[in-house]
């Protein structure tokens, strides 16, 4: 059973509040007030949407306007070596739960008609917030789910409350074309929707729907509260968005390169809506989170990045992710931070920052430091990815794991040769060590990560 203590930022704020209360500048109450309202967290997972493809990292020449995701990072930190799973639904389980996928048998995206999806012993945000918290936080999910819901024998669209959020509406799964009733293919402006176990079909643009309930949510809960907001775009199908959330005038018969640009960008300008929705106080007792849960699809990437592997792979392409985090505990806005970060260290982020005094694995670790500090040195010594198929506990057709540190890269196939890179000389990842080893430097860096991978696979399911 989680402990309850006071998170130590409300502490220093207290005693900052004390000291104004005993000069005689404010009253008690102020303090009283101050204690009562821990940061609301709002958590926004775009979907399929690299580093390549999020202006503010400047790593392509001509990325999708993002100024809404640049001006996030402005007010608050960026991390430049956040890593996430290669596909969808385990890194969203992952963020949720601060563990890997090996431990619930979620190592690819779930299928429609499969049996398996997110256990629902799994102790999830909203189930930490609960216990530890005492209840002190309201919360609800908006947008994708992707973590069950739609297999055979599954509990269907209550799933997402069933794993522990008060409040759900949104795309069960990807918004892939089969026919409606009535005739009509599913698409970003007709898709099935469900809200608290009811089914409907939605005719909104999916990206505004998402923003529109996120909204709602805000209005309706009460303080402090935690949100996820996880949106379909930028994943296929790849339609022309509406025209005031293209500024570009891209239309389906553009390229499909231009046509997920331009749903890149109504991310960005419904990220802005809903920051504008907030008001700069509920912004200033708010902590925001953005980030990407896996690479750019290689079929949409463009410039010097074409070609390149992404999404699906274990190459930086495809589990290097965005990862923006603004608010309350950021001390020098405008930070960037080298520190390495698994998509798992939101859950013990989101604990502390709740106030949630927990024994969490070393699968996750909080990011919190690196908001007061970002020239920290990394709080990880390596991060973890995997992608296995079938989902399930095995056995599996497929298995591929990655393991790395700050300089060198190790991944394994199971009944394939491994593959070793130097980051540091090699960033493309075009040489592979493990083929010859060429000094023995990359000979050891191989002995350690592989222990480290062992180290990492030892924890029981």
């Amino acid at each position: 059973m989680p402990r309850i203590s006071i998170n130590p930022l409300w502490v220093a704020a207290l005693q900052s509040m004390l000291l104004t209360v005993a000069a005689g500048c404010t009253s008690p109450g102020v303090v009283v007030t101050l204690l009562n309202r821990p940061s609301n967290i709002l958590v926004v997972i775009a979907d399929d949407v690299g580093v390549d493809k999020t202006a503010a990292y400047g790593e392509h020449a001509d990325p999708p306007p993002t100024p809404n995701l640049t001006a996030l990072a402005e007010r608050g930190v960026l991390f430049t070596r956040a890593f996430a799973y290669p596909k969808c639904s385990p890194t969203r389980a992952g963020v949720l739960t601060g563990r890997y996928g090996f431990h619930y048998g979620i190592g690819d995206h779930l299928l429609p008609g499969h049996r398996w999806e997110l256990s629902l012993e799994e102790v999830t945000v909203p189930r930490m917030l609960d216990e530890g918290t005492a209840g002190l936080y309201a919360h609800s999910a908006v947008g994708k789910w992707h973590l069950g819901g739609r297999g055979r024998g599954s509990i269907g669209p209550i799933h997402p409350v069933a794993s522990g959020f008060t409040y759900h509406a949104g795309a069960l799964g990807n918004l892939a074309a089969h026919v409606l009733p009535h005739g009509r293919e599913q698409s970003y402006f007709h898709f099935k929707k469900a809200e608290m176990g009811e089914l409907y079909i939605e005719h909104e643009y999916a990206t505004r729907d998402t923003t529109n309930d996120a909204i709602a949510r805000i209005q309706a809960m009460p303080e402090p509260w935690f949100l996820w907001v996880a949106c379909n775009a930028a994943h296929s199908p790849y339609h022309a968005p509406p025209p005031d959330l293209n500024s570009d005038g891209v239309t389906d018969e553009d390229p499909i390169s231009a046509r997920y640009d331009a749903m890149v960008g109504s991310i960005d300008l419904e990220m802005g809506h809903l920051f504008q929705s907030m008001g700069s106080d509920l912004l200033d007792r708010t902590v925001i989170v953005f980030m990407g849960d896996n690479g750019t699809p290689p079929e949409v990437k463009t410039g010097r990045e074409a070609g390149r592997p992404g999404k699906e792979t274990l190459y930086e392409g495809g589990i290097r992710v965005p990862l923006i985090i603004a608010g309350p505990p950021v001390r020098l806005p405008g930070g960037r931070t080298d520190g390495l970060v698994n998509h798992t260290d939101l859950f013990a982020t989101v604990a502390e920052i709740a106030g949630a005094d927990l024994e969490l694995s070393e699968e996750s670790v909080s990011l919190l430091p690196y908001l007061d500090d970002p020239d920290l040195p990394s709080l990880r010594e390596v991060v973890f990815a995997e992608r296995f198929l079938p989902n399930g506990p095995g056995p599996y057709d497929e298995v591929h794991r990655m393991v790395r540190d700050e300089r060198w890269k190790l991944i394994t196939h199971h009944g394939g040769d491994d593959e070793l890179y130097d980051l540091r000389e090699d960033p493309l990842e075009a040489k592979n060590l493990a083929s010859s080893f060429p000094d023995g430097e990359a000979q050891d860096a191989h002995t350690r990560l592989r222990m480290e991978m062992r180290a990492i696979l030892s924890v029981p399911w």
